[in-house]
């Protein structure tokens, strides 16, 4: 039996990745037997050294050297598309076995590529680029992003003020509709600053948080409905 070296490089490279997660931060770094998109993932601890369930996903890419001080690696676009449907943040690094270093980068929705068609670029520089003890802060920062801290609270006031919601409510005077339409107007303000902050890190929110945030806009939506056809109707003397 044989031991190929692609096979040899790419193992070497997804180990000393993981040791390397490992012994910088301390964090548990898992790798998958299978490959179809990523090669492993960490899990990122907390300062007290507990595990509060925030994941950074990894594709690893190894090579015997990185010489130029901009290395480019060059990957599938049918990957690039996978990564962007992770709801968790999505890490590619690339990792030089001749010195032992790996160098990282973050993969986002709104990433730009350096070209186009089957094989886009992406650009490593070797100055800025390497996963030290530095980067434990950005990579914390990839789950819980600073601009995604205010989610929980703004979710939670949204939940609370929520449950008010009368999609079926009658109502009989210009007063009444006025509150049910300025009530609406403050649930739509509370969404519109919850809404940017999942696009940009949708992994934040769970699928529980999604399916409230769909049905509270739906509800939001029907008593607006409901407030507007009231008010024609009154209007027009109904």
């Amino acid at each position: 039996m044989e031991y190929p070296k692609r096979s040899m490089h790419g193992d070497a490279g997804e180990y000393l990745m993981a040791y390397t997660f490992t012994k910088l931060f301390g964090w548990p770094c898992r790798l998958y037997g299978v490959d179809i998109g990523v090669d492993g993932e960490t899990e990122v601890m907390n300062a007290a050294g507990k595990s509060d369930g925030d994941i950074i996903k990894i594709q690893v890419k190894s090579f015997d050297t990185m010489r130029a001080t901009l290395f480019s690696v060059y990957v599938d676009e049918r990957h690039i598309q996978y990564w962007k449907r992770f709801c968790l943040p999505v890490i590619i690094c690339a990792v030089d076995l001749s010195t032992e270093r790996v160098y990282w980068k973050q993969i986002t929705a709104t990433e730009a590529y350096a070209t186009t068609g089957e094989a886009k670029k992406v650009t490593f520089d070797l100055t800025k680029d390497e996963l030290t003890y530095a980067s434990k802060i950005q990579l914390e920062r990839l789950v819980l992003p600073e601009d995604a801290k205010s989610l929980e609270p703004l979710m939670a006031e949204l939940m609370e003020k929520s449950k008010r919601i009368q999609q079926d409510i009658h109502h009989y005077d210009y007063e009444g509709i006025d509150a049910t339409r300025a009530y609406c107007k403050e649930l739509e303000q509370i969404i519109s600053k919850i809404e940017p902050i999942v696009l940009h890190f949708p992994w934040r929110l769970s699928a529980a948080g999604y399916g409230a945030l769909r049905s509270i806009k739906h509800n939001v939506r029907t008593t607006q409905n409901n407030a507007d056809h009231d008010f024609v109707s009154m209007v027009n003397g109904g």
